[in-house]
């Protein structure tokens, strides 16, 4: 005891560690009253046979009792050991008054004679004096933490390697020992010993108990990626996960408070763990339409539930019913585990409004784009979000300068009808984006942080404008197809706007000319090939505003395609083989030159341009004959 007082005076947990080692060999048991486990469970059944609960428990009596079959016992060790209830439960009885037996000496010679055996009830006290001793160390390395805990640990591991497992599960002494080390585990984070002990625990209600204070606890205190790592699967006909699951779920309705765990979280992070993800939505489905959340936390739930529910591997099961949960399926393999259960009023309510609170994959993902953007739109001081129809929703967040999140919400709106999407699309890129890309005139919005929070690509430039262009690059070729006119739209605003009688962006030409498309036909476009690029839009658009050098290079680039050549005889027009030119543009443009030509004094840029168109048509015109002729070859081979 005076080196266990110097250990905790010095405060270093290995010194303290080391003492508690010492303190358990002190007390190690002689080999030569080892007995095998048969012979123990023989004498633990007739010492059991004459249980008798109302017999008055006289612990001075069974402490002196003790002190004289064992010699050299210490006394304060036979009071301890008279105070463990196993010990009384099984000697009292023989050693009360009425019975025959008045010594512990005369008992082990009855047991001795009732049957054949190596059956020493010696033995027997040496292991009760073992189990005094871990449990007393517990009070002597109380407040020292780990070793407390270390002491609680081996003590119980003692009980199990020293006793019948059922004997053990019904000594008081195991429950007692259980809560303890859950205790010390709980004060310690010590989470591993503290799933252990309610394992270990032999009382339903203390094991039910102390894992939600175990579970509860490990939230609260933020170590929630320790709970998901814990084996919480079925065991000794326990559902450890829905015992934990329906610890949190009871902690899901209180208000989420800063400085407070956030229940729904959490549990969401432990399904995910498990990957039900079922559970997980409708956990954050929930979550979200808390009327008390603010719109940061509806957003963060009505994402989380949106990414979880396409998470979830049957296409029929994915879906959610506001204010419902579904029932947890119970390990395969253990359908009698045991559960604790809860309350739902309204999953089991009939009401006619369930079907309103049924949210499919679709809706889910439409409420999450919403809920994100009434965030956006608190955060930018507009506090009408809730008022204002889906559509004006859209508009108002392309006018804060949230462009990307405004195309985001109007395709989930649009999904069904493209048209109505394409008419939004442009819209938004020409009057809110467009601007932006202005060098001379500054917009408001969207500004350059709203820019460059975007995308890497956009965060990269140092301006607005220049983010602002990349951004519209991006978005235009991303949704251009044969299908709309947004490339051709943006080319037409982009010169009108605030007369810049400017070139179009390189990028954009690029794109209507068909440098980044498989396109073939000349200025036709390929539906097959989803072509972006539309060259004869592009020339009419350069011709109706006066830009004529750059019509005659789209001329000139089409026709002037170096691998028509290699085309020209196997062209054939019932598999497709058709190019279009608009003949009229071409012949407009040419008049057009050449008036302009003769009425300015400095035209050799565009002279030289309608020259190399001019010759740009008269291969298109050679490479036609070859066409021409190959296939009245091969139609009068073929007859």
């Amino acid at each position: 005891m005076h080196l266990i007082a110097e250990a905790r005076s010095s405060g270093d947990d290995n010194v303290l560690a080391f003492a508690a080692d010492l303190y358990f060999e002190a007390d190690s048991d002689p080999k030569e009253l080892m007995i095998d486990d048969a012979d123990l469970s023989m004498l633990l059944n007739l010492l059991c046979q004459a249980r008798d609960d109302s017999v008055q428990l006289d612990i001075p009596m069974l402490a002196s009792s003790l002190s004289e079959f064992i010699p050299g016992l210490d006394s304060d060790v036979c009071s301890r050991m008279a105070n463990l209830p196993t010990l009384r439960m099984l000697l009292l009885p023989y050693l009360n008054p009425e019975s025959y037996v008045m010594s512990l000496h005369e008992l082990n010679q009855q047991l001795f004679h009732k049957q054949c055996g190596n059956i020493s009830l010696r033995y027997l006290l040496r292991q009760m004096q073992t189990l005094e001793h871990g449990m007393h160390s517990i009070t002597i390395f109380g407040g020292c933490g780990d070793v407390s805990l270390s002491c609680a640990m081996r003590t119980l591991e003692f009980l199990n390697t020293s006793f019948p497992s059922e004997f053990v599960r019904e000594m008081p002494e195991t429950a007692n020992l259980c809560s303890a080390a859950l205790e010390l585990a709980l004060d310690t984070n010590n989470w591993a010993s503290g799933f252990q002990s309610c394992q270990n625990q032999p009382l339903p209600n203390r094991q039910a108990t102390g894992f939600t204070r175990l579970v509860e606890t490990m939230v609260s205190r933020g170590y929630v990626d320790e709970l998901t790592r814990l084996p919480l699967g079925a065991q000794n006909g326990i559902d450890w996960y829905h015992l934990a699951v329906s610890a949190i779920r009871n902690k899901c309705d209180q208000s989420f408070l800063e400085g407070q765990a956030n229940w729904s979280g959490c549990l969401y992070a432990l399904h995910a763990s498990r990957n039900d993800w079922k559970s997980a939505a409708e956990i954050m489905h929930n979550f979200s339409h808390g009327a008390d959340k603010q719109k940061d936390q509806q957003a963060l739930g009505s994402l989380a539930a949106a990414n979880a529910i396409h998470l979830v591997p049957q296409k029929m099961n994915q879906f959610v019913v506001t204010g419902e949960y579904h029932d947890i399926p119970p390990v395969v393999g253990n359908t009698t585990a045991r559960r604790l259960t809860y309350e739902n009023t309204d999953a089991n309510s009939k009401d006619d409004d369930r079907i309103s609170r049924l949210h499919s994959k679709k809706s889910l993902v439409s409420r999450s784009v919403l809920t994100c953007a009434w965030n956006l739109l608190a955060k930018s001081g507009f506090d009408g979000s809730n008022e204002i129809t889906d559509e004006e929703t859209v508009q108002q967040l392309a006018k804060s300068g949230y462009i990307l999140h405004a195309i985001c919400l109007a395709k989930q709106i649009f999904s069904d009808y493209p048209n109505f999407f394409n008419d939004t699309l442009e819209f938004i890129l020409c009057h809110y984006l467009l601007p932006a890309t202005s060098t001379t005139r500054q917009s408001s919005t969207p500004t350059y942080e709203q820019l460059c929070a975007i995308t890497p690509n956009t965060a990269q430039f140092r301006c607005a404008p220049s983010a602002a262009m990349s951004l519209l690059e991006s978005i235009t070729i991303a949704f251009s197809n044969c299908t709309n006119n947004l490339a051709v739209t943006i080319a037409k605003r982009y010169i009108e706007f605030d007369n810049r009688g400017s070139d179009l962006p390189l990028w954009l030409s690029n794109l209507l000319i068909g440098k980044r498309s498989s396109a073939t036909g000349l200025f036709a476009n390929q539906y097959l090939h989803n072509s972006k690029a539309n060259p004869s839009a592009l020339l009419r658009l350069y011709l109706n505003n006066g830009y004529f050098v750059h019509a005659c290079d789209v001329v000139t680039t089409i026709l002037m395609n170096p691998t028509r050549k290699e085309v020209a005889t196997k062209r054939v027009p019932e598999k497709g083989g058709i190019d279009f030119v608009p003949y009229n543009d071409v012949d407009m443009l040419l008049h057009v030159t050449e008036k302009v030509i003769s009425m300015l004094d400095d035209a050799d840029d565009l002279r030289h341009a309608r020259e190399k168109m001019i010759k740009g048509l008269e291969f298109h015109f050679e490479l036609l004959a070859i066409s021409e002729a190959g296939l009245a070859s091969a139609r009068a081979i073929s007859r």
